[in-house]
């Protein structure tokens, strides 16, 4: 491995150490007072990945920024943080309220992916996630009904959105947007987009009420940890492109960590090897632990656990 790949290396596990909810912050400490970070390396990774804001946090967290004598570093990484911070606090009202909206003709929107983990308070702090949207799923028969209502409370389809080929057979409808609300919401009628949305169905067997907003629904962590990895290396195919995404790693450390014991193990594994995905999803799961150090009961150490780690 050239000198290069291993400085690279080196600032990807210096970001991971200081975003896990686990980390050593004695060990961090002193390595920030070696002044052995290349902190310009570290925040190119963090702002590639969508994970700048946590890094922020996390070294405010950890009492840990008196120590960096960078103060124009230290001012970039907290205005992005602010920013964040937000507009997630934006998008934790505009889900409340559209809920309200819905509940009124009895529909139930199933938050997803970002969206569901700010409702269930996963992250230390609300501005650490990095959204774009607000991705949430309607059960089949109250799919027509809860366009509707939505376009009565003025929501507006954006119809030019190029991804979308047959909006028929698309996995969600137009994004929507409303002159009161700052965030794109996109409403599914299948959780993932075809061939794949067998995989993955909106019932009330996968789904939970938030633990912090009891009337708002979401996946259940066994399904958000499918959700997360199917939609991340097999929807975008960054297994098959030999890519490593790194924030949704961390998104499924933290669905990991917080609700380990919830997580119904024995089903996500007979689920990965029925649909002969094991391999990449324990793949995945080695990456987890060496990363953020987060182990989970079923990963299994092999000759392919640490494929893809590179930046």
């Amino acid at each position: 491995m050239s000198a290069n790949k291993d400085a690279r290396l080196d600032s990807l596990f210096t970001l991971t150490e200081i975003i896990s909810q686990s980390s050593d912050r004695e060990k961090i400490k002193q390595k920030i007072l070696s002044d052995s970070i290349d902190w310009l390396s570290v925040v190119e990774i963090a702002n590639t990945h969508f994970l700048t804001a946590a890094l922020y946090f996390s070294l405010f967290d950890k009492e840990l920024l008196n120590l960096i004598q960078d103060d124009e570093l230290i001012a970039y990484l907290e205005q992005i943080y602010t920013i964040n911070l937000h507009r997630n606090q934006h998008i934790i009202e505009q889900s409340k309220d559209m809920t309200e909206i819905l509940l009124e003709k009895d529909i139930k929107p199933v938050f997803l992916k970002g969206t569901a983990s700010l409702l269930e308070n996963d992250y230390r702090d609300v501005g650490m996630r990095f959204l774009s949207d607000i991705d949430f799923c309607i059960f089949e028969s109250d799919f027509t009904q809860a366009k509707e209502k939505l376009l009565s409370v003025g929501y507006i389809p954006d119809m030019s959105d190029p991804g979308i080929k047959d909006i028929e057979k698309h996995h969600h409808w137009w994004p929507m947007y409303h002159q009161d609300w700052d965030i794109i919401i996109e409403i599914h009628k299948s959780i993932l987009t075809f061939p794949y949305s067998h995989l993955l169905e909106c019932s009330e067997n996968t789904c939970q009420n938030s633990s912090y907003y009891p009337e708002m629904t979401m996946l259940s962590p066994t399904f958000r940890l499918i959700h997360t990895y199917i939609h991340s290396d097999i929807v975008d195919r960054n297994y098959a492109l030999k890519k490593m995404d790194l924030r949704q790693l961390y998104e499924m450390s933290i669905i990991i960590d917080n609700h380990i014991s919830q997580i119904d193990w024995k089903y996500i594994e007979d689920f990965f090897k029925r649909e002969k995905l094991w391999n990449q999803f324990n793949n995945r799961l080695c990456l987890i632990n060496a990363l953020f150090n987060v182990r989970s009961p079923i990963s299994v150490e092999n000759d392919k656990s640490k494929l893809h780690l590179y930046v």
